[in-house]
């Protein structure tokens, strides 16, 4: 009887574990890209690039390039923003 018990509750205390390993990590992505100028094709400087209806987002560097780091795995839409631009949207980014 003790036996079988301490079996059990070893098998509960290991699920236990597993499961709470598997909630707690969480898959993430890295969006990345460059912004260029449809015409000149020359890269923008200080773009604003934000995840829509997020707070994360960030601007471009000097060659145009913007990444966004630990972002949940799913469906993104991208605002893109500059000064004296029309701003445009990324639908669908998966």
């Amino acid at each position: 009887m003790f036996k079988s018990f301490s079996t059990i509750l070893f098998l509960t205390f290991f699920c236990f574990g597993v499961f709470a390993q598997s909630t707690s990590q969480t898959t993430v992505q890295t969006i990345r890209g460059r912004v260029i100028d449809a015409t000149n094709e020359i890269p923008l400087v200080g773009v604003s690039v934000t995840l829509k209806n997020t707070k994360q987002g960030v601007q471009t560097d000097i060659d145009g390039d913007f990444r966004l780091e630990k972002i949940p795995v799913g469906r993104y839409q991208l605002e893109v923003t500059s000064v004296g631009y029309e701003g445009q949207y990324v639908s669908e980014l998966l």
